[in-house]
């Protein structure tokens, strides 16, 4: 039930970014994009929300890459496009063990899990009256989980690698912030610097583990974008 809602938020958001991009232009020419370009970065990810006593959560650094298209409006910017991001977290532990004299034990264990999302952004971009170069974005993204990857070490015995991908929902909507700065190198060509947050909004917690906590992604991170009018 929880995943048909998620869909459902999804299709409602794509359908609202189509009608946001499109439904305005008279011509069909102005379909396409202002400005078509990619972007690329890193960025700094973590899941928000764990219960469970004694576990620690870290960030890990991830990357960001893909493409991006620009509408021009009078007074604000539409950004979208489709973009690639791995991101990630750690949880660290301590666990009771048995040795080879079955005598309980203390160790430590460090779970280090990869996410590979496809996002799409739907942004709105204000430039700032007196500095036109510097802007602020806010809007909002939807990601579909293409790979998760854990990777657990333990402090008494080998580490191991295995697939997660059912103790993660599929999808995540998110809201998004960012702080940027543009470049133009010539009359057609601009560069942007972007720093960014985002929060997932849903639970993206699939499975019963960690006590079943209510568990949201959160990133930060800087990215660059190379666009063409």
């Amino acid at each position: 039930m929880k995943r048909n809602v998620t869909r459902k938020i999804l299709f409602s958001f794509l359908a609202l970014a189509l009608v946001g991009n499109f439904s305005s232009f008279a011509q069909p020419k102005r379909f396409l994009p202002d400005e078509l370009g990619i972007n690329f970065g890193f960025n700094r990810h973590t899941q928000l929300g764990y219960s469970v006593a004694d576990i620690a959560t870290s960030y890990k650094t991830g990357y960001v890459a893909g493409v991006i298209g620009l509408w021009n409006r009078s007074r604000l910017i539409i950004r979208s496009g489709i973009t690639l991001e791995r991101k990630g977290f750690r949880i660290s532990s301590s666990t009771t063990y048995f040795d080879d004299q079955l005598n309980p034990k203390t160790g430590e264990s460090t779970e280090s899990t990869n996410l590979t999302y496809i996002t799409l952004p739907l942004v709105l971009r204000k430039c700032l009256p007196k500095a036109k170069l510097i802007y602020f974005e806010a809007g909002l993204y939807t990601s579909y989980l293409l790979k998760a990857q854990g990777t657990t070490v333990f402090s008494w015995r080998p580490s191991s690698t295995s697939n997660v991908e059912s103790g993660f929902r599929v999808f995540d909507l998110g809201c998004t912030t960012g702080l940027g700065f543009k470049k133009p190198l010539n009359s057609s060509i601009n560069i942007d610097l972007t720093i960014f947050g985002n929060y997932g909004l849903l639970n993206v917690n699939a499975s019963q583990g960690y006590g079943g906590s209510e568990l949201h992604n959160f990133s930060f991170g800087s990215v660059i974008s190379i666009s063409k009018k």
